[in-house]
């Protein structure tokens, strides 16, 4: 989260659902952009509601119904975080796999045909290096892809664009494993939330 902390208005809670913005009707998430869901946590990470919360307080009906409310569109603002996690576990070991044999066979394939002809050895080491090239190319094209679709289920970072091809390898680890966290945190915040 970036920016000073917000306070509720007059220290109302009731104030509460407009400054989450987007998420009104928690049962349809479904409808919700991953802008949407991007926002509405970004501006929950940013309230301060502390100072309006304070550990003795007594809650009005009106109250406890905003924190209902509230607890319930967090919730539903969790939805899609399993299938990001499902994308970046499952999704990300099979990208690519599919290309990586077929282009190592047809390598291998190649090399097997000149073995009765006299070409010499570089070449077929040289095939062998553009095929495992090529291999890993289609592997980081397909990570990038199952990055994609996270993106559009959970929306863009800031600030965030495409890498240089010589630092995409590094840089979708990177990824990866931020966005990881992230959905993990709020798989945890949700079994919490259902929890209380």
């Amino acid at each position: 989260s970036s920016g000073a902390r917000v306070a509720l208005p007059g220290g109302r809670l009731e104030r509460l659902p407009e400054l989450l913005g987007g998420l009104y009707r928690p049962d349809h998430i479904e409808a919700l952009g991953a802008e949407q869901i991007r926002h509405f946590w970004a501006s929950f990470a940013n309230l301060d509601l502390q100072s309006s919360t304070g550990p003795a307080k007594n809650w009005t009906s009106q109250e406890l119904m905003v924190l209902t409310q509230t607890r319930r569109r967090c919730v539903a603002a969790t939805a899609p975080f399993p299938l990001v996690l499902r994308l970046l576990e499952d999704n990300w070991l099979e990208a690519g796999r599919e290309e990586e044999e077929a282009l190592l066979s047809a390598a291998s394939q190649a090399l097997d045909e000149r073995k009765g002809r006299e070409e010499p050895r570089a070449s077929g080491a040289e095939l062998l290096r553009k095929a495992r090239d090529a291999a890993a190319a289609a592997k980081a094209s397909e990570q990038w892809n199952v990055l994609l679709a996270v993106q559009h289920l959970i929306g863009r970072p800031p600030n965030e664009s495409a890498p240089a091809w010589q630092e995409m390898q590094q840089e979708l680890h990177r990824r990866r494993e931020k966005v990881m966290l992230q959905a993990k945190t709020f798989l945890l915040i949700s079994s919490l939330l259902d929890a209380a």
